[in-house]
Parts: C-alpha cells; sequence; structure tokens
C-alpha cells in the first residue's frame, strides 16, 4: 500500500523518545475508507488525530 505525505513529515530528535511531531499521511487500505493522520504542528506531546469517514479520533502516544 503506497501512504501519500500531503504534508511534510517532521521528525524532532530533541524529544525525549524521538518521535514525528508535525505533517499528514493519508492511508487508504484495500475496500475500506481513506485514513488522514495528522501528526501535530511540531511539539513533542505525542498527539496523533486520525480522521476516519468523517470522524475524528484524538491518540496520544506515550
Amino acid at each position: 500500500m503506497k501512504v501519500p505525505i500531503t504534508t511534510p513529515l517532521t521528525v524532532d530528535l530533541s524529544c525525549d523518545k524521538r518521535r514525528i511531531t508535525a505533517g499528514v499521511i493519508e492511508m487508504k487500505p484495500e475496500g475500506k475508507l481513506t485514513r488522514t493522520i495528522d501528526y501535530g504542528n511540531g511539539e513533542c506531546d505525542g498527539t496523533v488525530t486520525v480522521s476516519i469517514g468523517g470522524r475524528t479520533y484524538t491518540i496520544t502516544r506515550l
């Protein structure tokens, strides 16, 4: 599956856990709705927003 990056991803190596801190990707599993994954605005907070079919979910990674 190709995963298009719609907004460039930013990795912040200074966070306590190296992580993607900004950017947006879109995933389209076969036969499923598109998932838009937004890594945020550059903060090291571990918060990711996932949108599927008009519904939005916020996930906080530890």
